[in-house]
């Protein structure tokens, strides 16, 4: 992810089971020392300036403006009290509650939950995008040849066109980001716009709640998986809903890109 922060939370939870305060530090240490050294290396080798490449390429971004940190600060207060709401929506109803009383008593019910889950979820991954319209490659998304947009044909070939009378010719959004890997949902997220709106709002607001309240759910069940990714496209999803307010709001903001 070029974040080495991020790179350590992502080992901490995938890989450590037991992990103390002290090993934390230390690790952090380690994680931004050979980080620095990286670049040092890379700088002095190919002279190709102080900064790398993560693992979600998504091509230039423009630098922000002193006038948009108000509603960096807003946003800041808004995922944190999405984040404190997902915790006690999860640890204190979905697990200890619900989960504790009703389904750990016994494995039956917890193959049972696991079967429901994936029935559920699959119906749901499958009618849903039918309510959302079709849109055209060609003209919704970003060009291949674009400035700083070197990704775009990849993300193209992505979509999705579940529903679509012309799959090959459209795609649709909404489906688009719930059957896609969970690199290429964050890669459409992340992406700049350049003027092209491949997911409309309404499409976004959608899809960040249902992952939402999914990942609430599932966290904490008998299946194996993991949050911090599943993080990155709440706050992704989150964020250019957001933004797409703010056009909404502040039409004379012409700058936002979202």
């Amino acid at each position: 992810f070029a974040a080495p922060i991020g790179a350590l939370l992502f080992v901490v939870e995938e890989v450590a089971s037991i992990f103390t305060t002290s090993m934390l530090w230390l690790g952090f240490l380690c994680s931004f020392t050979s980080y620095f050294v990286t670049l040092l290396c890379k700088y002095f080798s190919s002279g190709s300036g102080f900064h790398t490449e993560g693992m979600f390429d998504t091509g230039n971004i423009e630098q922000w403006q002193l006038m948009e940190i108000p509603n960096f600060m807003l946003l800041g207060l808004i995922m944190g009290a999405f984040g404190a709401a997902f915790n006690v929506a999860n640890v204190k109803f979905v697990n200890s509650t619900y989960r504790k009383k009703l389904i750990r008593v016994n494995r039956h019910r917890q193959l049972l939950e696991l079967a429901l889950v994936a029935f559920v979820l699959s119906s749901a991954w499958f009618f849903l995008p039918a309510l959302s319209p079709c849109l055209r490659k060609d003209s919704e998304f970003p060009k291949a040849e674009a400035e700083n947009f070197s990704k775009s044909r990849e993300l193209v070939e992505a979509t999705q066109g579940l529903w679509c009378e012309d799959p090959e010719g459209e795609y649709n959004p909404l489906a688009s980001l719930l059957f896609g890997s969970l690199e290429e949902v964050v890669n459409f997220l992340f992406m700049p716009s350049n003027g092209f709106h491949p997911f409309p709002g309404g499409v976004l607001v959608l899809f960040t709640f249902l992952f939402a309240i999914s990942a609430c759910f599932i966290a904490g069940s008998s299946m194996a998986t993991g949050i911090f990714i599943p993080m990155i496209v709440i706050g992704a999803g989150t964020g250019r809903s957001y933004a797409y307010l703010l056009q909404f709001v502040l039409p004379y903001l012409a700058n936002i890109d979202p």
